[in-house]
């Protein structure tokens, strides 16, 4: 096999084998996966997951190598950009987890090259193009349904960042924040696509309640906003401020993934997530996986997924960061008030569930930068595979330690924003450069702050010891007055 070897479920999952349609299902393993020319600037092992609504075959687009699987059989591997360029080296890209399904026909969406396009031996845009893929109803038959481009030798076309099926007006939205903008429409009827909404550079949705909820700007140095696109009137409304619950009020870049649970929306950003709910329009922000010398982003270039109702998001550190605090990658239950930390991973990029297991696709390595001469060989590690739905919910996997180094720690300014739930033993363990005293806040990802913890630890100049072990929650820490020089702290979590 080009990607892998194919194992069947008995194998697997030690007698959780099941037949479907009278064939034996299977699945793509972690293995001898496929290594591919991918010159980009960033690259990495992107692969994303969707199960085909009527074959019920596990759909694998491996964005890295531009190439598709049903069930572990490659079934296209871009040919179809021969219009552009016949015989071209195909580049599909990371495409940010753009991948949906519809009543009858998986959609996917990103960027690809046509082929390499080299000036002075440094990438060009030149046959660089944005594009939606549709797996028809029988799950092989693959089309090109639109792109757009190609780019130029410095600027290239709005890739597509995610995609949403909408039954209520048979489309799919998409939106187009790496290199673009706005929210588009794809009529199911027609195959046209248009712009739908003149909404930013937005990244991630969600449907909710006849309404799409979206979250931007992708990159960084800039305030987010959340924009709510009604699909009964086509209306915008625009949110760029929160009520701060031990973080700013200004909304940090919303862009990360957009999950609903209880009628609320949650949109994760950088070390921050915002509770949104759009019946009444309050929004609140707090710490979550705030860090400063790396922040993460919960479903930074990732899928997420819905267990029983429950979503499941990756949380995957920035892009190309080579500093790691602590581990490379978690999946996350995202049960509120309280979310639970499943197990430490590589990097997440594809989430799926057919209700009996959670699929996962994820890599040992993050966003490589390549800088100004960036054609090589993409790595071919990374693989898929499946967790029973019932141990998800369960206690977290494995231990799991975050680091971090503060210089010049602000007075009140809150990191961690770690769930420690479902841990038994939990320790902060804090290097102070002189004595202060540390305000620890123990807090649930809600409106009411009735039932937030907080206390006050007066540390001494060098390592000092804070046990966690008795409370419940997302833990973040502060100082009450300035610090000045490097704070190093360390959160122990085990099972």
């Amino acid at each position: 096999m080009p990607f892998g070897r194919k194992v069947d479920y008995t194998e697997l999952l030690g007698g959780f084998g099941e037949k479907l349609r009278g064939a034996k299902r299977e699945l793509i393993l972690e293995g001898d996966t496929d290594y591919c020319y991918a010159p980009e600037y960033m690259g990495n092992k992107s692969i994303y997951l969707k199960f085909h609504p009527k074959t019920r075959e596990l759909i694998v687009h491996d964005g890295a190598c531009a190439k598709v699987y049903a069930d572990g059989e490659l079934i296209y591997a871009y040919q179809l950009f021969d219009r552009f360029k016949p015989g071209g080296k195909r580049i599909g890209g990371d495409t940010h987890g753009a991948i949906t399904s519809t009543r009858d026909s998986v959609f996917f969406g990103g960027w690809a090259y046509a082929d390499v396009s080299l000036k002075d031996s440094n990438l060009t845009f030149t046959k660089k193009y944005s594009h939606i893929h549709r797996i028809g109803v029988d799950g092989r038959k693959v089309d090109l349904v639109w792109w757009d481009g190609p780019g130029t030798e410095s600027s290239y076309v709005g890739e597509v960042t995610d995609m949403l099926f909408s039954p209520k007006d048979d489309a799919v939205y998409f939106t187009r924040a790496d290199g673009g903008s706005d929210i588009w429409k794809l009529d199911l009827n027609t195959m046209r696509v248009a712009r739908a909404a003149a909404a930013g550079n937005m990244y991630k949705m969600e449907l909710f309640d006849d309404a799409i909820v979206t979250g931007g700007p992708i990159w960084s140095g800039s305030g987010g906003a959340i924009v709510v696109y009604s699909l009964r009137d086509g209306s915008l409304t625009t949110y760029t401020s929160a009520v701060g619950r031990y973080a700013g009020s200004t909304l940090t870049n919303v862009n990360g993934q957009v999950v609903q649970y209880m009628n609320s929306l949650w949109l994760f950003s950088f070390g921050a997530v915002v509770l949104f709910r759009p019946k009444t329009g309050e929004r609140y922000q707090f710490p979550f996986f705030r860090f400063s010398s790396s922040p993460y982003v919960a479903g930074r270039r990732s899928q997420k997924a819905y267990v029983g109702g429950t979503p499941v998001v990756a949380v995957n550190p920035w892009d190309s960061s080579d500093f790691l605090n602590g581990v490379a990658g978690l999946l996350l239950r995202f049960e509120t008030p309280v979310p639970q930390i499943i197990m430490p991973t590589g990097c997440v990029y594809g989430l799926e569930t057919d209700g009996k297991r959670l699929y996962i696709a994820s890599a040992p390595q993050n966003h490589i930068y390549r800088g100004g001469n960036p054609v090589n060989y993409e790595p071919g590690r990374g693989g898929v595979f499946a967790v029973p739905v019932g141990e998800v919910f369960k206690k977290p996997f494995a231990p799991v330690e975050f680091r971090d180094s503060i210089y010049n720690w602000a007075a009140y300014n809150y990191y961690l924003g770690v769930p420690i739930n479902g841990f038994s033993r939990k320790v902060l363990k804090v290097n102070a450069p002189a004595a202060f005293t540390m305000n620890v806040v123990v807090y649930h990802l809600w409106s009411t702050p009735d039932y937030d913890e907080t206390f006050n630890v007066n540390l001494s100049s060098g390592w000092n010891t804070i046990d966690l072990s008795s409370y419940d929650g997302l833990v973040a820490a502060a100082p009450t007055s300035n610090v000045s020089g490097w704070t190093h702290t360390k959160l122990i979590l085990e099972p």
